[in-house]
């Protein structure tokens, strides 16, 4: 890990943003309202709902989109076991 000074003025703020944790379990089988919630609440974007929860909410009324929520979850989790037939064959 590459390491680096850098030299900061007495009472300066220093502020760190770094990515989140890896999770634990299948984040398409997370609960759908938790992935709403962290939307509303500015956890994650819209965009991350959709491409890494499989939740379609609206940008305008943040209602979750049932019948899309449900197309995209199930295309991912018939990905997975295509992927995982390939493996074990």
């Amino acid at each position: 890990m590459k390491k680096m000074r850098l030299p900061i003025e007495k009472d300066s703020v220093i502020s760190i943003t770094t990515g989140g944790g890896g999770g634990w379990g299948n984040s398409f089988k997370r609960n759908i309202e938790s992935v709403k919630h962290d939307v509303v609440n500015g956890y994650i974007s819209l965009q991350s709902a959709y491409k890494d929860y499989g939740v379609a909410i609206s940008s305008k009324s943040s209602e979750v989109n049932q019948v899309e929520t449900k197309k995209i979850r199930n295309k991912k989790i018939k990905s997975l076991l295509v992927y995982n037939d390939r493996l074990l064959s």
